[in-house]
């Protein structure tokens, strides 16, 4: 940064932990031009610059195309909040996609233990049964005896996100009081913690049931909910008991 305050686009780089050709390439498409230009014809950026930057950054992390970065107005809280409901609710489907894609894997498997035939037809009218079924079949495990949706999918998501955070900081060998663990333990704490989640996973078996899943998965699936919140239990022991 020089005495005026302005980055060259190098300098903008470390300072956001990109690289230049991804500035570079920002500038091409008209998101992030520079603010100034130097005597030798340097590009140099502003601290307001820097923001856009990371504005830009943070929401191709939602989803948003450069196209739509580029037409968005996104500049409040509110409009922020509004990105992220849309990309909630795109993630929402997308998982919804994943289980009935893990119910076609059980089909394809199901319809070839008994040998090499393969009948297309029955496969393909399978399929369109469980795809037709599954998010009715799923969404009833979380459902009161009342109706009512006692786990909505949004909380549902969060607790996936969760697990999933949890098993790499696991498979990456993260101490229980390393500071990754501690933001999965503030998490935790924040969605309930041991009780919502011991409830959550006693309705999780039950969806588990409606979706048809084997016995054995859901096994396997347990050994590794176990192994996910002791982990979380002892994080949570390790950041906030005295």
């Amino acid at each position: 940064m020089d005495g005026s305050g302005l980055m060259t686009v190098g300098a903008l780089a470390r300072r956001a932990g990109v690289t230049v050709r991804t500035i570079q390439f920002y500038d091409q498409k008209g998101l992030l031009a520079p603010t100034s230009l130097s005597p030798s014809h340097q590009r140099l950026y502003s601290a307001e610059d820097e923001a856009k930057l990371y504005r830009i950054l943070t929401l191709k992390r939602l989803g948003l195309t450069l196209s739509e970065i580029r037409a968005a107005s996104v500049e409040s809280g509110e409009d922020l909040r509004q990105v992220i409901a849309r990309s909630r609710g795109a993630l929402d489907d997308e998982w919804l996609r994943l289980v009935k894609d893990l119910s076609v894997l059980r089909i394809l498997e199901g319809e070839l233990a008994g040998g090499d035939e393969v009948d297309w037809r029955r496969i393909a009218q399978a399929i369109d049964a469980a795809d037709a079924g599954v998010e009715e079949r799923w969404e009833a495990g979380f459902r009161t005896e009342g109706g009512a949706v006692s786990f909505p999918r949004e909380e549902l998501m969060a607790w996936h996100v969760l697990m999933g955070d949890t098993i790499s900081a696991l498979n990456e060998g993260e101490p229980v009081d390393g500071p990754r663990a501690r933001d999965l333990a503030r998490r935790y704490l924040c969605l309930g913690g041991a009780e919502r989640a011991a409830a959550g996973l006693e309705q999780m078996e039950q969806a588990f049931e409606a979706s048809g899943r084997a016995r054995s998965n859901r096994t396997d699936y347990r050994v590794l909910q176990d192994r996910v919140m002791g982990f979380l239990q002892e994080a949570v022991d390790a950041a906030f008991s005295d």
